[in-house]
């Protein structure tokens, strides 16, 4: 790793972190310069321009390292306190509750989680109104899916089985179809969404009282192994824990990031959208079990289709894409080792 590989902004920041070095123990200065210096490199000047920034003064930092925070308040924001609602411990409550409660007490539960979010100076207003608006929006999304199934199944599937028999079509929605969409969306879908969330509030929450590190190629490698395999072990939520680690991490740049989210859920959405597809070509009139005589195809009166590959886009079409960005990203970090390593030619 050589200092001419970085942009004139990095350079800058370490010399002034040298600077403000001065008296620290050399063993802890050196691995401190070290990590800023890895965290800076391969970024262009705008993106070293703002993890200088989100880095802080050097004086800040130096000072952090001696364990002095108190005379330098005037240098930078002081960290947040590990007492009270700042503390690991209340972090691993908020979000516990958060993610789980909704299972145990539906609604109220994942509501209690919100509270306990917006109470704690952890996380930022934005980070809280995402946590709180995302699962609710998944949850409206999920409920009109199945509202609009259910009514659209009560206008296009027949009220009995064919035009042999006067039995009532079993698959013809009746009132409790509508109820128990609501209640599973508000049972089981606002938790999962909130679990997510979780996930990206855990890193987030980390990185904010200094329990975390997302500038080593460490964390980096990590939130590739995570990304690649969260996904098969908690489909989709597994995966957002993948999402959440690499977008926190400081090794990629932002376009790497957008390109790791953007395609596994195009990925899924092509398969499902190809699933219609497939659903929509097939033939209108089958022959019956027995052969005697035709009926009106069954895949056309249920979006059977449609329901079984919803599930199968998101596990495995969904993790599986996520690995091959994960192999990218991993080749990227072996790629920015090479040419740290390498020497610079005069």
């Amino acid at each position: 790793m050589t200092e001419a590989q970085l942009t004139p902004p990095a350079r800058d920041y370490l010399r002034e972190l040298d600077q403000a070095l001065a008296g620290v123990d050399p063993a802890t200065a050196a691995e401190l310069r070290d990590g800023i210096a890895e965290s800076l490199q391969g970024l262009d000047d705008a993106a070293a321009r703002a993890h200088i920034t989100e880095l802080g003064d050097p004086a800040f930092v130096a000072a952090s390292a001696r364990g002095a925070l108190a005379d330098v308040a005037a240098v930078g924001p002081a960290p947040l306190p590990r007492t009270g609602t700042s503390s690991l411990a209340y972090l691993l409550s908020a979000l516990a509750v958060f993610a789980l409660a909704g299972f145990v007490i539906p609604v109220i539960g994942w509501i209690g989680g919100v509270v306990m979010l917006w109470v704690s100076p952890i996380w930022r207003r934005s980070e809280k109104w995402a946590a709180t608006l995302i699962p609710l929006a998944v949850c409206t999304i999920v409920l009109g899916f199945g509202l609009s199934a259910a009514v659209g199944a009560a206008t296009g599937i027949p009220h009995r089985y064919a035009t042999y028999t006067e039995e009532p079509n079993p698959l013809f929605p009746a009132a409790y179809d509508i109820f128990w969409s609501a209640v599973v969306s508000a049972w089981i879908v606002l938790p999962l969404a909130a679990s997510g969330m979780a996930i990206w509030l855990l890193v987030r929450g980390l990185m904010r009282i200094g329990r975390l590190e997302p500038a080593s190629t460490g964390f980096a490698t990590a939130s590739a192994l995570v990304l690649a395999l969260g996904g098969f072990v908690l489909p989709v939520i597994g995966w957002f824990a993948g999402v959440a680690m690499v977008c926190a991490s400081g090794v990629w740049r932002r376009w790497q990031k957008v390109l790791a989210v953007i395609v596994p859920i195009s990925a899924a959405t092509a398969a499902i959208v190809a699933s219609a597809v497939v659903a929509t070509q097939a033939p209108g009139i089958v022959d019956d079990p027995t052969g005697s005589f035709q009926v009106p195809n069954p895949m056309l009166d249920q979006p059977l289709l449609l329901q079984w590959n919803v599930p199968l886009a998101l596990w495995p079409v969904l993790p599986a894409a996520a690995t091959l960005v994960a192999a990218w990203l991993l080749i990227e970090i072996q790629r920015s080792r090479r040419a740290q390593q390498a020497p610079v030619r005069a």
